[in-house]
């Protein structure tokens, strides 16, 4: 039985999230984001990921965090402003280990109990850093550079207009969710992107200041 190998591997994670092998796709001081698939959120619906029509489960995105104030800045700001989500990565739900004491269990079973916190988003093909490392463009590739640069620029500027800064733009918090091959295999193309990671982001029309908040490899 399958189920039974995931359960045994201890990849099952609160009864839904089938968790990938791998331990974790990005670790940060305040967070760590690992794959899964949702058994409970298949794409019969249809979605932007997957199938439309088929009972598979969903490819996610388990975004664990440390820090209370970072996890409620960024589901208050997601749950006040109606963000395109062809510009920002869309938040499916999230959990809360204050207030539900079933999922605070079930972290420290699986040893992230330093991480209470979860926001569950569609998982990406891959970020801007994973381009930038991967497929070699910079300096070289001035057709996709611009093409990237338009569309990341675009996303900024919808959010701008939604009133809030960012606050940690850089190649990890920008994602490419889709894209297509060229018939040489030799790069993508067609592809979407999105905006992730608010927990930085302040508002610009309020009026007020912030603290201050950096990502270290970018001092």
């Amino acid at each position: 039985d399958p189920h039974w190998l995931v359960y045994a591997a201890g990849l099952n994670f609160f009864g839904r999230y089938e968790l990938s092998q791998e331990l974790y796709v990005h670790r940060s001081v305040g967070a760590l984001v690992r794959y899964a698939l949702d058994h409970e959120s298949s794409l019969r619906a249809g979605t932007s990921v997957g199938v439309p029509g088929t009972e598979e489960p969903q490819l996610v995105a388990l975004k664990f965090m440390k820090f209370k104030h970072e996890f409620a800045k960024e589901m208050s700001m997601r749950a006040n402003t109606a963000f395109d989500e062809d510009q920002v990565i869309k938040c499916l739900r999230c959990h809360d280990g204050d207030a539900d004491s079933e999922y605070r269990k079930e972290v420290a079973r699986h040893g992230y109990e330093e991480y209470p916190y979860c926001v569950v988003m569609v998982a990406a093909q891959c970020t801007l850093g994973d381009i930038l490392r991967k497929e070699y463009i910079a300096c070289k590739d001035w057709h996709r550079i611009r093409e990237y640069t338009r569309v990341i620029v675009k996303a900024v500027q919808h959010v701008h207009d939604k009133g809030f800064i960012h606050g940690d733009l850089k190649p990890l918090n920008i994602l490419r969710m889709t894209g297509e091959l060229t018939k040489d295999n030799k790069y993508f193309h067609k592809f979407a992107v999105r905006l992730c990671d608010f927990g930085g982001s302040i508002s610009h029309i309020c009026g007020y200041t912030t603290g201050v908040k950096v990502s270290p490899a970018y001092v």
